[in-house]
């Protein structure tokens, strides 16, 4: 009798401290120590006869009694309550199951005799079982317990994991020693390695989607500051182009005023001395006058700030082609609409993206080299659950033989402007890779600021699509590749 009471005394113990750690709930307060108290005493003594009248039914009678318990003392929703005593449950029995484990190897290896009683080898256990349970929590991965449940409320899977596990359990408690029992003992000891990988993978999901929502929100406030800091830079250029608008005007006026003084006074009579000052007046507002007049423009240029991507050498690169675009007078604009630190940590590397951004960046600048039209946007963002990259631009168009080509080695159309195709055919490697889908669409209206636009979706396809005005022209060109082929005449 001492011993059923001793061992399920220890499983509710432990039933009751898991609970409140997966849901890291506060610790029990005065009236709900009492209530457990009451229950924690008076459950295993019933449990005893439970077990002389009902054996196979006692257990279930424990876990419904451990859930309504749980339930009225925390006052937590129902569903929330119940699967989270069964959690609770099944880890207590499995952590009995692990403890029992120990101490029957301890008494094999200090050889202790058969005849110790055995109520107190059951103490021992449950010991060694609040010290185990207590072992995982300390982790920091698995410090706050399993807060995915309070947003989700169940699990089917970590579910039925523990009512596999439970009924292996009634049975093990009344069966006798035999070649099933020995199997069902490793297949406890399988699926609660099952119901450990279990937890951490939902931890890990959980700890994702708490991720992304902060991050979203920062980049929200970023956003907002950044559309602050423009209205801000707007209004700053608006009175800046106003007063150098003026000064402009008003310096070269200046600065004839003084020539023609100087020159209705070039005379014998002159003073020198007032030449002199003249001629240096007229250096000075003529050096003023060429920095005045360039000073709206490189202010413009100037005054245009990158969004950050929160990735070092990411903005490192688009830093430094923003500058080689400044230069070659391209108009060079970026959008950051996701969590690109999420995406380089989760979806593609650093490298990758980095190379993958520089070579489609760099393909765009040597397109756009004999267009009048020189602009390039890079756009990197989220839709849906799908992150993606869009570089569009106003160079010239790809030629059919390259579109349907591309993948199969280095191809270029720019050759004659130093393309090489290695980008092309670098960044075909990494979408396999990744097994990302790789779209262009070209736009027939001229009055568009863009001629085409690259787009890589990492949405696990990896599929190859052209939108084109030159479906035609694309069919009648042999090619090997599985391409999809999309008109967007009319497409309106």
């Amino acid at each position: 009798m001492l011993t059923t009471i001793i061992k399920y005394f220890g499983l509710l113990i432990c039933s009751q401290y898991a609970f409140y750690k997966f849901l890291n709930l506060k610790q029990p307060n005065k009236l709900q120590c009492l209530l457990h108290g009451i229950y924690f005493l008076t459950m295993p003594i019933l449990m005893y006869y439970l077990r002389i009248y009902t054996p196979y039914a006692s257990t279930l009678i424990l876990l419904f009694t451990l859930c309504t318990v749980l339930k009225f003392v925390t006052k937590l929703p129902s569903l929330l309550s119940i699967v989270t005593s069964i959690l609770s449950f099944a880890y207590s029995n499995i952590i009995f199951t692990i403890s029992t484990i120990i101490v029957s190897i301890a008494l094999q290896i200090l050889n202790i005799p058969p005849t110790v009683r055995m109520d107190y080898i059951t103490l021992i256990v449950i010991l060694i079982m609040c010290l185990v349970s207590w072992i995982p929590f300390k982790f920091k991965r698995l410090k706050k317990g399993m807060p995915f449940l309070k947003e989700n409320g169940t699990s089917d899977i970590g579910i039925l994991i523990c009512t596999i596990i439970l009924c292996g359990i009634i049975y093990l408690s009344n069966s006798d020693a035999s070649i099933y029992t020995y199997i069902f003992v490793f297949s406890i000891v399988f699926l609660s390695a099952l119901l450990f990988v279990w937890w951490r993978r939902q931890i890990k999901r959980s700890y994702q989607k708490k991720l992304k929502i902060k991050e979203f929100e920062e980049l929200k406030e970023s956003l907002i500051y950044q559309e602050t800091e423009i209205e801000k830079l707007k209004e700053n250029n608006d009175t800046l182009a106003k007063i150098i608008h003026k000064d402009n005007k008003l310096i070269p006026a200046m600065e004839f005023s003084v020539k023609s003084f100087l020159q209705s006074y070039d005379t014998e009579k002159t003073s020198e001395q007032i030449r002199k000052q003249g001629q240096a007046l007229i250096r000075q507002l003529e050096e003023l006058s060429k920095e005045r007049k360039g000073i709206l423009t490189n202010y413009e240029s100037q005054g245009k700030v990158l969004p950050k991507t929160k990735v070092g050498t990411l903005d490192s690169m688009l830093l430094y082609m923003y500058s080689r675009a400044k230069a070659a007078n391209i108009d060079f604009d970026l959008t950051v609409s996701a969590n690109i630190k999420f995406m380089t940590e989760h979806i593609i590397q650093e490298a990758d993206l980095t190379t993958m951004l520089s070579d489609f960046i760099e393909n765009a600048m040597i397109a756009i080299k004999p267009c009048e039209k020189r602009r390039i946007l890079v756009n990197l963002g989220i839709q849906g659950q799908i992150y993606f990259i869009e570089i569009a631009d106003s160079g010239i168009p790809f030629e059919p033989e390259t579109l349907v080509q591309l993948g199969n080695g280095k191809i270029t159309t720019h050759r004659k402007e130093g393309g090489s195709g290695i980008g092309l055919s670098n960044a075909f490697d990494l979408f396999r890779k990744y097994k990302a889908s790789f779209i262009i669409e070209e736009f027939e209206d001229t009055e568009l600021p863009f001629t085409k636009k690259l787009t890589v979706q990492f949405d696990g396809q990896h599929t190859y699509k052209i939108k084109t005005h030159r479906e035609e022209a694309l069919h009648k060109t042999p090619y090997k590749n599985d391409i999809q082929i999309q008109s967007t005449k009319n497409s309106a």
